[in-house]
């Protein structure tokens, strides 16, 4: 799977060292990234919706990630993606575990985001599944250090809040919550696709070539790409949408 379209400006900008732009763009999404994070984790307040944080933020953090894939066509942007949010979820008071997680997780993603050509849309959403799963570092301070994470929580919310919370965070639970994320991750890179789908459809912006977008959506059944001059079916990729001179077409 390849982009097609501008190919010298498509190849120029995939792989290779970063720049100002890409290092921005990362520092961007991240932004973007942590405001949908922190928006659910409001949810947490409430013990038995703390456990269910980790299906609830890949369903809509599928939407800023495919977005940032757009963007993201060197090797490392999602790595730092993944260590960024976890340094602010330490400075938050989640504890340094999700720094780990972030780092791990986001570098496996990029890796599978990199095995795609970064095009593939079905890598893509894997790829969103995968990095979902750092969100378990948020939880691993009750069950690792707890003796020293518990007290700090307490002082916080309360022993009823703790108490309830913990019924949650049984030990036998924590594979089932990561399996959460990253079931969760792939629903949410689906949405995020399909969300992308509906916009660069109603995008009428005019250009001197075409790209199209891929998205493995069921039931979804896009439009195929024709270039104005060649006449001829381009192949299924995930392109960046950037470049103000490209018009992007979506299939499925």
């Amino acid at each position: 799977m390849k982009i097609t379209g501008n190919t010298s400006a498509s190849t120029s900008k995939t792989g290779g060292r970063f720049t100002g732009k890409g290092l921005i763009n990362v520092g961007i999404f991240t932004a973007i990234y942590f405001v949908v994070v922190f928006a659910v984790a409001c949810l947490g307040f409430i013990p038995i919706l703390m456990a269910a944080i980790c299906g609830i933020i890949p369903l809509i953090a599928g939407i800023p990630y495919m977005l940032f894939l757009t963007r993201a066509r060197k090797f490392g942007m999602i790595t730092i993606l993944g260590l960024l949010t976890g340094i602010i979820m330490f400075v938050a008071g989640m504890g340094y575990f999700s720094i780990a997680t972030g780092l791990i997780f986001g570098l496996i993603a990029d890796l599978i985001w990199k095995s795609g050509g970064y095009a593939s849309a079905s890598r893509a959403v894997l790829s969103h599944g995968v990095f979902s799963c750092w969100i378990i570092g948020n939880f691993l301070p009750f069950l690792i250090t707890a003796d020293t994470y518990l007290p700090t929580v307490r002082a916080q919310y309360g022993d009823a809040y703790v108490n309830e919370l913990m019924t949650y965070l049984q030990p036998e639970m924590y594979p089932v919550l990561l399996v959460a994320c990253f079931v969760a991750g792939i629903i949410g890179g689906f949405i995020g696709c399909a969300i992308l789908k509906k916009h660069f459809d109603a995008s009428k912006t005019r250009s001197t070539s075409t790209i199209k977008l891929a998205c493995p959506i069921p039931g979804i059944r896009g439009l195929v790409a024709r270039s104005a001059q060649s006449k001829s079916h381009h192949p299924k990729s995930i392109a960046s949408l950037h470049r103000s001179n490209e018009r992007v077409v979506v299939s499925s």
